[in-house]
């Protein structure tokens, strides 16, 4: 959701929900070793889900603040160690505002999600059963 738009400093206000799913190395060897623990003990959030490789996501185009309201991993898969994160964000942008015939002007605001894992351990893929505007770019 769009809160606000500063046509001035080329910055907009969001507040996001972010959905992020990976494959995570050597989870079921860890699940395994550290005795199958349920999903829903405390032990499974404090102490397996912290040391579960993950990809360190971050928004790359942060033009100022940027608050996480919030966070929740879940894996729904233990043999192939598919790793769902849902996270909340409301956050200051940037994107450079090309406008031309205010204010009937429309805009793609983006919003520009990088790793800070090296480029050879991630790799960024459309969600196939929900489309959208996502563009791969190196």
């Amino acid at each position: 959701v769009v809160l606000r738009v500063n046509d001035w400093d080329e910055t907009f206000d969001v507040e996001l929900d972010l959905k992020y799913t990976w494959l995570a190395r050597n989870f079921h060897a860890l699940w395994s070793e550290m005795g199958e623990p349920s999903p829903n003990s405390d032990f499974y959030e404090k102490e397996f889900l912290p040391k579960v490789w993950r990809p360190n996501l971050r928004l790359a185009n942060v033009a100022g603040n940027e608050e996480e309201l919030s966070f929740k991993v879940l894996c729904m898969d233990h043999q192939l160690g598919r790793v769902h994160a849902f996270r909340k964000v409301r956050a200051t942008l940037s994107e450079r505002l090309e406008l031309h015939r205010f204010p009937f002007d429309r805009q793609l605001l983006c919003v520009v999600v990088t790793s800070w894992r090296d480029i050879s351990e991630v790799v960024f893929v459309p969600y196939p059963k929900r489309p959208s505007l996502v563009r791969n770019r190196a």
